[in-house]
């Protein structure tokens, strides 16, 4: 029974491999981490490991947590600004070209129905 379960595992284990693959492109067969852990010999080893990772994770986060910190405001402020530009987008009439697009249709300065090749092409 053993063998039976310890087969039924392992192709289970490669399918999800193999879709992990195709899905991310990335290997975890050949990830650096993947042969650290093919040395691991105790649970103390694997605790080790994770720690390292752990600890690698929060250095990494931290290092660019004054860049976060600093660019906030700024999108804080984009962010309200853009809701204004929202709520403001259906009065606002858009240049172009001399014409302008208005309720999704563009009107040509001359009355002209755009075309591909000339003033502007919309589907």
């Amino acid at each position: 029974m053993s063998l039976t379960t310890s087969c039924s595992f392992q192709s289970i284990f490669d399918a999800a491999l193999e879709g992990y693959t195709k899905q991310t492109g990335i290997d975890l067969t050949k990830h650096p981490t993947a042969y650290k852990i093919q040395n691991c010999h105790s649970p103390e080893d694997v605790i080790q490991l994770l720690l390292e990772r752990e600890s690698a994770f929060k250095d990494y986060r931290d290092k660019y947590r004054k860049l976060v910190d600093c660019i906030r405001p700024v999108v804080q402020v984009v962010h309200a600004f853009s809701g204004v530009l929202g709520e403001t987008s259906g009065i606002v009439l858009v240049s172009l070209r001399g014409g302008f697009l208005s309720d999704h249709a563009f009107i040509s300065p001359t009355g002209a129905i755009p075309t591909c090749k000339g003033d502007m092409c919309l589907r």
